[in-house]
């Protein structure tokens, strides 16, 4: 895993903000992602970054164990949107 946000930071100057902002947002709601369909524990949460801003889509599939999360997987891809705020 920190491969994968090393990696990403190099490519992306916004890359620590788009996982920092990820990560805030299941710290304080661990539901705020979609049960995978396979039957598991497992939810898939996507960031939606912007290229005007240099930050890249940010989706992390992680688990709620009750007493702690944990992230299992996390994909950076170049942004589909060029702007913050679309539609």
């Amino acid at each position: 895993m920190q491969d994968q946000r090393d990696s990403a930071e190099e490519r992306w100057t916004g890359a620590e903000l788009a996982w920092e902002a990820i990560t805030w947002a299941i710290s304080h709601d661990p539901a705020v992602g979609a049960f995978l369909p396979d039957g598991s524990r497992l939810r898939a949460l996507k960031y939606d970054g912007a290229r005007s801003i240099d930050q890249p889509d940010v989706t992390i599939i992680y688990e709620d164990l009750g007493h702690e999360i944990v992230i299992r997987d996390a994909l950076f891809e170049d942004a589909k949107h060029a702007q913050v705020g679309h539609c």
